[in-house]
């Protein structure tokens, strides 16, 4: 288990036992066959019992987001994070892949919809990368999705060399009326009519990117930092063997877990229980 080849051969064995341990989790195995009729490595996805158990309760707002693993076989892990109502991260699931791709995002949000169905009200929130819309559209067309106002600010900084101009535009992107939002932009508009231009044309106009368009209801949710939070976290764990990495990530979600269960013990008070659809 401790080697990087070894942790390989030993997966299916690893997922068996993480099912039987934790009933309720959701563990798939990908393989393809390599040019020498081998069985090799693609995918592999976890959704642990107590995850997914506890969705119904989050809102209907999940963060997706990417990192690179640093091991000697590479590959991408992809994390799929949704916020409690306290605020806090409440990781839903991950996959390991070759890379961000097409292919890997599509298969990773098919195994996502086993337990988290399309509806209008579900928002996925991500980076601007080329995969993610293409998978979202083919495999929850009837979700929304929202652009994070963290990468937008990088790349407008980037793009246009002024993080005055990048400021500028956070405001407008949070914004709560429309009005505020038109004098805010009508600003970037005599600053930088190119920049405007560039904020104008992503994907359904302002729609994509500002809270007071946005068709769903992403909440206090305009960034991604939650799932890039939760990849902090395991950033120690992605020089790992692929089972000591996928061993981190369940002892980290069960330590998280346990101490907000003894947290919500010692609570005096009542406890609103009601899920967010039954309202």
């Amino acid at each position: 288990m401790g080697s990087r080849a070894g942790s390989y051969a030993l997966l299916p064995v690893y997922l068996y036992l993480l099912q039987y341990a934790n009933p309720g989790s959701i563990c798939v195995l990908e393989h393809e066959v390599d040019t020498t009729a081998q069985l090799r490595f693609k995918y592999t996805f976890v959704a642990y019992g107590a995850s997914i158990a506890g969705y119904p309760y989050m809102r209907k707002v999940i963060v997706v987001d990417g990192t690179s693993l640093k091991g000697r076989f590479g590959g991408c892990l992809i994390s799929a994070c949704a916020q409690d109502d306290n605020f806090q991260i409440f990781p839903l699931a991950f996959v390991v892949v070759d890379s961000e791709n097409h292919s890997s995002w599509e298969w990773f949000l098919a195994q996502l919809k086993t337990f988290v169905p399309d509806s209008h009200e579900l928002v996925f929130i991500s980076d601007r990368h080329h995969s993610v819309y293409p998978a979202l559209e083919k495999v929850y067309p009837l979700s929304h999705h929202g652009a994070c106002t963290v990468h937008l600010w990088r790349n407008v900084k980037d793009k246009y060399k002024s993080k005055r101009l990048a400021n500028l535009m956070s405001a407008p992107a949070r914004s709560f009326t429309v009005s505020d939002f038109n004098r805010i932009f009508l600003q970037i508009q005599r600053l930088n009519p190119g920049c405007a231009a560039y904020l104008l044309d992503i994907v359904s106009e302002f729609s994509h990117w500002t809270r007071v368009h946005f068709p769903g209801k992403r909440y206090n949710i305009m960034d991604s930092n939650i799932a890039e939070s939760w990849n902090a976290v395991l950033k120690e764990a992605q020089e790992f063997p692929l089972i000591c990495m996928m061993e981190y990530i369940r002892t980290s979600v069960m330590t998280w877990f346990a101490i907000r269960r003894a947290k919500s013990l010692l609570h005096k008070g009542t406890l609103d229980t009601t899920r967010p659809e039954d309202n």
